[in-house]
């Protein structure tokens, strides 16, 4: 899926049609803003998602950790998102 800039809103939406055993791919560009935390993390271990690759940044990352939630990003920042959209999913 491709965020829009400072944005996180489809990676939600994307946890709303993901399947068990699905990886979610994020495209965040170059927003200093995460795109994910531990909030997501936990939503995406109950609906069975084995992990994330993203190209941007994420926050939180004890806790996804904690979570147990793979993921591979380009960068950690104490800055959230915002939830307006909108992107692009699929």
């Amino acid at each position: 899926m491709q965020v829009y800039p400072r944005d996180n809103l489809m990676v939600h939406q994307a946890l709303d049609v993901a399947q068990p055993g699905d990886v979610v791919v994020v495209y965040a560009g170059n927003s200093m803003n995460g795109v994910m935390g531990d909030m997501i993390a936990v939503m995406a271990v109950h609906r069975g998602v084995q992990g994330f690759v993203i190209d941007g940044m994420i926050r939180e990352v004890a806790g996804i950790t904690d979570v147990g939630m793979p993921v591979f990003a380009r960068g950690v920042t104490p800055i959230g998102p915002l939830h307006r959209g909108p992107g692009e999913l699929n």
